[in-house]
C-alpha cells in the first residue's frame, strides 16, 4: 500500500468538490491518525488471532475472505460508496452461506405486494391461497434473503445494543433490526442487479454519519458507520461461535499455500496414463488426444504411445456405456490409423470389426475422426447437425467431450459442405456465416470462408487446423484408414532415428507435413 494511497484514505479534508464521503468521517476510528493501542486492545487481539487460527480450515478459510472484503470496503468508501456499501452486505452474505436455507415465511414477502395480495386471496379456497403462496415463497431469492436475515439477527447479542451501543446517536432498536436487514439485503440487490444507488441520504455528512441507522418513510436503514459495527460485531460473534482445534487432518494444504497456482497439465502428459483408467474418462481421454493432435498438426512433434491404453480398451469397451464405447472406439481407430502396421496391436482388426456400429454412428467423435483425417463427412448434414448442436450444449459439463476451437470451427465448415452438396444453399450460408463468427482472430480462414460464400463454392475446413489447401477431401469410403503414404514415410522416419521408444511410436505428422510440402513442390513420388 503506498503512501500516497495512505495519505489519501486518511484524509481530513475533501479533495476535490465532488469528495464528498472521505473515509475517516464515515469510518469512525479506522482512520485515525496517531492513534495508540491500549493493553487491553493488545491483549484482545492477540486472543482473536489465537481464536481464528484454531477455526476449523472450512470456515477459517471463509473467514479470511470476509475479512479481506471488510477491509477492501472500508479502502473504497471513498472513491465508490455504493460499492463499498454492498462489499458490506456481501461479506454478511457470504457468512451466511455456512448454513442451510431456512423455510422462508409469508410474513418475510414484501408487504407492499404482500397485503395486496392477501386482499385477493381472501375471495378464493384457503387451501389455493395456501398453495399460491408455497409457490411465491419458493423463490430462491426469497430463500437467501431469508437465511441472510435470520443469520446476522442471529449473530447480533445484547451487548450490540446495551454496552457497545453507549455513546452512540440512533443506534439501532433490537425490534426493528429483522426489517433493516431486509432493507440492507435489498440495497444490495438493487446494486447488483440495476447498479441503484443506495438511499441517497446516506451519503451526507452528518445524516449518514451521525447514527447507526436513519430513517425514512418509516424505514429503518443503515448507515455506513453502522454497517461498518453490525458487520464487525457478527465477524466476532462467527469467530467465538466456531470450535476450537488443537490440529486437523487436512490432506489438500499444499494446494493452498500463497503463491501457488494450478493449472491444466498439457494432454501429452497425461492422454496415456492407464492406471485408474474407467469406462466414464474416455470422452476426456479422446478430446485429450484430439486436442493433443490439433496442437501439433504443424509440428514435428512425434505421437505419444498410445498403445498401453489400447489395450485398457480392448478389456472395457464391453462394459462401458454407449456413449462411452463410442468415444473408446474413436480413439483406438485414431490412433491405430496413425501408426505403422507393425505397431498396431494384433486384435485391432477384430476388436473394429466388433465395434462396427459405433464406426458407423453419427457421433461427435466419429466427426472429430473424419475431420483429421481430411474425410468428406458421410452423414446427411441434418443429422450431424443434430449430433454438433447436442454437442454445444454437453461441452462444459465435467467428463464431456471437450474439442479445441480449430477442430470445432472445421465441424461447422464441413457441415456447411454437406448442405452445399445437398443443394440446400440457406442452410450453407447460414453454417458459413456461423463458421465465420466462430473463427475469430483467424482473418486468413474468415476471408476464405467469405471467397466461399461469395463464389458459391465448397470450403476447405483443413486451412483451419494449419495444413495446406487440399484440391478436394478425401471421401469417406476410402477403404484405407489413413493415407498409406503417410504411414510407410512415418514408419522410415521412426526406423533412420533409431526406432525411439521415448520419442513415441511414430512420426506421423512429420511425415504428413512433409509429403504434403513435397507434393506442393514436386510431383515426385515419395520414399
Amino acid at each position: 500500500m503506498s503512501k500516497a494511497f495512505v495519505e489519501s484514505l486518511c484524509r481530513s479534508e475533501p479533495s476535490h468538490s465532488s469528495d464528498t464521503t472521505i473515509p475517516r468521517v464515515f469510518v469512525p476510528k479506522f482512520f485515525d491518525l496517531g492513534k495508540r493501542a491500549t493493553y487491553q486492545e493488545a491483549s484482545g487481539f492477540i486472543s482473536f488471532l489465537d481464536a481464528v487460527l484454531s477455526m476449523p480450515r472450512a470456515q477459517y478459510k471463509r473467514l479470511i475472505s470476509c475479512l479481506c472484503g471488510f477491509f477492501e470496503a472500508l479502502e473504497v468508501v471513498g472513491k465508490n460508496f455504493d460499492l463499498a456499501y454492498s462489499i458490506m452486505v456481501y461479506l454478511l452474505e457470504a457468512l451466511s452461506a455456512s448454513i442451510q436455507h431456512p423455510l422462508p415465511d409469508w410474513k418475510d414477502y414484501d408487504q407492499n405486494i404482500r397485503l395486496k395480495l392477501d386482499e385477493q386471496l381472501e375471495n378464493i379456497d384457503s387451501k389455493v391461497a395456501d398453495n399460491l403462496r408455497n409457490i411465491l415463497l419458493s423463490n430462491p431469492n426469497m430463500k437467501k434473503k431469508r437465511r441472510f436475515v435470520d443469520f446476522v439477527a442471529s449473530h447480533v447479542d445484547d451487548a450490540f445494543f446495551t454496552s457497545e451501543a453507549e455513546g452512540l446517536l440512533f443506534p439501532p432498536a433490537k425490534s426493528e433490526m429483522r426489517r433493516a436487514l431486509a432493507n440492507l439485503y435489498d440495497a444490495r440487490s438493487g446494486y447488483v442487479h440495476e447498479l441503484k444507488e443506495v438511499q441517497q441520504q446516506l451519503k451526507l455528512n452528518r445524516i449518514g454519519t451521525d447514527g447507526d441507522v436513519f430513517h425514512w418513510l418509516h424505514e429503518p436503514y443503515f448507515t455506513f458507520p453502522g454497517l461498518v459495527r453490525l458487520s464487525r460485531h457478527v465477524l466476532m460473534t462467527f469467530i467465538a461461535q466456531q470450535p476450537r482445534l488443537a490440529s486437523e487432518h487436512y490432506p489438500q494444504w499444499r494446494s493452498e499455500i500463497p503463491g501457488i497456482t494450478t493449472l491444466q497439465m498439457a494432454p501429452e502428459y497425461w492422454i496415456w496414463f492407464t492406471d485408474n483408467f474407467r469406462c466414464e474418462d474416455a470422452k476426456e481421454r479422446f478430446s485429450g488426444f484430439v486436442q493433443y493432435v490439433v496442437m501439433n498438426l504443424s509440428s514435428k512433434k512425434a505421437l505419444c504411445d498410445l498403445r498401453p491404453l489400447l489395450n485398457r480398451i480392448e478389456e472395457l469397451a464391453p462394459s462401458a456405456q454407449p456413449a462411452d464405447r463410442t468415444a473408446m472406439v474413436a480413439l483406438y481407430l485414431m490412433f491405430t490409423g496413425m501408426i505403422h502396421q507393425s505397431a498396431r496391436p494384433s486384435g485391432r482388426d477384430a476388436f473394429l470389426a466388433r465395434w462396427q456400429a459405433e464406426r458407423e454412428q453419427c457421433s461427435i467423435e466419429m466427426l472429430a475422426v473424419s475431420i483429421i483425417w481430411g474425410y468428406k463427412l458421410q452423414w446427411p448434414a441434418d443429422a450431424c447437425v443434430e449430433v454438433f448442436e447436442f454437442y454445444l450444449r454437453t461441452r462444459h459439463k465435467p467428463k464431456a467431450t471437450y474439442f479445441p476451437r480449430q477442430l470445432e470451427i472445421a465441424l461447422i465448415a464441413a457441415i456447411a459442405n454437406g448442405f452445399f452438396d445437398g443443394g440446400d444453399i440457406p442452410s450453407y450460408e447460414t453454417w458459413i456465416d456461423r463458421a465465420i463468427l466462430d473463427a475469430a482472430g483467424n482473418k486468413g480462414f474468415q476471408e476464405h470462408l467469405r471467397g466461399c460464400k461469395t463464389g458459391k463454392s465448397r470450403s476447405d475446413p483443413q486451412l483451419v487446423l494449419g495444413r495446406p489447401a487440399q484440391s478436394s477431401e478425401k471421401q469417406a469410403d476410402d477403404p484405407a484408414i489413413s493415407d498409406v503414404e503417410i504411414r510407410e514415410r512415418a514408419y522410415a522416419i521412426w526406423k533412420a532415428a533409431g526406432e525411439r521408444e521415448c520419442d513415441g511410436v511414430e512420426y506421423w505428422l512429420q511425415a504428413e507435413m512433409e509429403l504434403r510440402a513435397r507434393s506442393q513442390s514436386d510431383s515426385s513420388p515419395p520414399e
